[in-house]
């Protein structure tokens, strides 16, 4: 093999080497980007489906006192947007788990939410109002029941955020080993390469400069032993052909 596609094939395997190793390094750095991203997406989502149920309560207990203070029953209307709203949210927090045990605080949620609404709808089609005495001793301690295990869902995400986020500042070395990888693997690859280079092409050229010399200055036999068959085997054979042909003047 000549010398040429020597080098030629060791730029070729040192470029590919660099070029897995750089493909590595953005693979790893879109796996850790991506699964974050999709954590954090994931977490806030299921905040914001866990807010929005705080806010149909706040309704649905705002239509509730008004009721109380006109003496009246509570509108139906806004008493349906609310529930429409919350059970959406609920169904949407149920669709995006994103802890193993998410699961029993959601359904936790649902089956809390059933009895405040049973509750809350047989009040309403018998009693057509609602007076301060049974609000306060039926319906707001449902309502703060649910109420509570929104929060504890609201925790468990929030946790979950500052559990990723001391995993990325605890663990450096994760974020920045594709980079080390990529570092690493040049200098390896350079160094192979350089050891091609002087195997193959500098270390035999040396050693047929110091045969010739020796020749010349010492008259010791040109022997110089080679590996390789290419363009330096092809040098030491035509350097030994013609110091055949041209002996060297004593001195």
């Amino acid at each position: 093999m000549s010398i040429k596609i020597k080098i030629i094939m060791g730029f070729i395997i040192l470029a590919s080497l660099l070029g897995i190793s750089g493909m590595i390094s953005i693979y790893e750095f879109t796996k850790l980007g991506n699964a974050v991203t999709t954590l954090l997406d994931d977490n806030f989502r299921s905040m914001d489906y866990a807010r929005q149920m705080e806010a149909s309560l706040k309704e649905h207990k705002r239509n509730f006192l008004e009721a109380i203070e006109r003496q009246g029953a509570p509108s139906f209307e806004r008493y349906d947007s609310a529930k429409v709203r919350f059970e959406e949210n609920l169904a949407l927090a149920a669709n995006n788990l994103t802890q193993p045990d998410e699961f029993a605080y959601v359904d936790s949620i649902a089956q809390s939410y059933r009895q405040l609404i049973s509750l809350s709808d047989s009040l309403i089609a018998y009693h057509r109002f609602v007076t301060l005495r049974s609000y306060l001793a039926q319906v707001l301690p449902r309502i703060e029941e649910v109420e509570g295990e929104i929060q504890q869902l609201l925790a468990l995400n929030e946790q979950k955020l500052v559990q990723t986020a001391t995993m990325l500042h605890g663990n450096p070395l994760r974020t920045i080993l594709p980079g080390l990888l990529v570092i690493v693997s040049s200098i390896a690859f350079s160094i192979i390469f350089n050891y091609m280079i002087n195997h193959y092409l500098l270390n035999p050229v040396v050693r047929i400069t110091r045969g010739i010399d020796n020749y010349l200055k010492y008259r010791r036999p040109f022997d110089v032993p080679l590996e390789v068959r290419d363009e330096v085997f092809s040098l030491r054979e035509a350097v030994r052909s013609l110091i055949k042909k041209v002996p060297a003047n004593p001195q």
